[in-house]
């Protein structure tokens, strides 16, 4: 405050000392926008509403976690694809393995609901978790989803593939199952 030749008794000289300094550290956080929008590029990577396989595994272990603690259940329907089919011929090269995979996540996610998490078990499984659902339950909205998914091919560069699915239900069991390995373990072997 001596430096800048600042009365410590005087508040509002402080303030607008403060309010000046506020506003440098506000600019200079600021990040300029892009200026057309063909300079800003999308990531590559899982669509919006799928999560990555570490963010996966988490919820799962906080949905066990629930489940042991307050006694409710939850079931995970776990897909992998089965057969891709264009629809017309292809390119070499056109379309990659994780342009079907994002693809056929960006449809799945639509068709389930808004408390149900869907992620990357690993790069070619998708697992689905339905917390407070029971087995029966769970079978439907599989069958439901899978019905939704199968009806129309799914586009990439213009080109249409039927993508055919295998899906399994995996109901967790707390006392075969008590653990996120042990849930993970049951889950890939279903599928």
């Amino acid at each position: 405050m001596d430096d800048k030749g600042i009365d410590e008794n005087n508040p509002e000289q402080i303030y607008k000392e403060m309010s000046k300094s506020k506003l440098t550290r506000q600019k200079k956080e600021e990040k300029p926008m892009a200026t057309e929008p063909d300079t800003v590029k999308a990531k590559p990577g899982l669509p919006k509403g799928v999560l990555n396989r570490n963010s996966t595994l988490y919820f799962i272990g906080k949905e066990i976690s629930r489940s042991i603690r307050y006694d409710t259940p939850f079931s995970a329907i776990a897909f992998s694809i089965l057969k891709v089919t264009p629809q017309k011929p292809v390119p070499k090269g056109a379309i990659k393995r994780d342009d079907i995979i994002n693809a056929a996540l960006g449809e799945m996610v639509k068709a389930f609901r808004d408390t149900d998490i869907v992620g990357m078990l690993d790069k070619r499984r998708i697992i689905a978790i339905l917390p407070m659902t029971k087995e029966t339950e769970s079978k439907i909205a599989m069958r439901r989803i899978l019905r939704q998914i199968h009806a129309e091919p799914i586009q990439i560069n213009a080109i249409p593939l039927a993508v055919q699915f295998a899906g399994v239900v995996t109901v967790f069991d707390k006392d075969r199952t008590a653990t996120l390995k042990d849930f993970i373990r049951r889950v890939e072997s279903d599928i």
